[in-house]
């Protein structure tokens, strides 16, 4: 069964994976996070930072919409999910829908698959990975 599962995948398009180990460089050169922007297609590119783990989420949503738009990103969004009924709204997927990278803030692991895990963010987020998108996340949002 693996094997076929495997064989299946080799013909489907993969997005990216960045996995930022945590304490990233967000002062000076930024190198890790450029590559993110730059990978995201920078202004041409959208950028949807999930902070579903953080306990702070507008304050680390506003942090990283002021990074990527310091590195030329101009489509930023931060998107926090509180509930599984966020994750299934429809309004969240919309915000989701033309990015070309979804970024997760650190924070709770647990909170990033108790919450979005069989949900519709989660099926979006799988079928875009297949199309090519870019995930990418520092600490527990790796």
């Amino acid at each position: 069964m693996y094997q076929n599962r495997r064989f299946r995948m080799e013909g489907h398009k993969k997005g990216t994976l960045i996995i930022i180990g945590g304490a990233e460089d967000k002062e000076k050169d930024c190198t890790i996070l450029t590559k993110v922007a730059e990978l995201s297609g920078e202004e041409a590119g959208k950028i949807v930072i999930l902070t579903v783990a953080t306990e702070f989420p507008s304050e680390v949503g506003k942090e990283y919409k002021k990074l990527f738009s310091r590195l030329h990103v101009s489509n930023i969004d931060a998107l926090h999910i509180e509930t599984r009924e966020d994750a299934d709204d429809p309004a969240t997927l919309h915000r989701l829908e033309g990015a070309t990278c979804v970024f997760f803030t650190g924070g709770d692991q647990l909170k990033i698959t108790s919450l979005i895990g069989g949900t519709r963010t989660d099926w979006f987020l799988k079928e875009a990975f297949s199309d090519g998108l870019i995930l990418a996340g520092t600490s527990a949002g790796a």
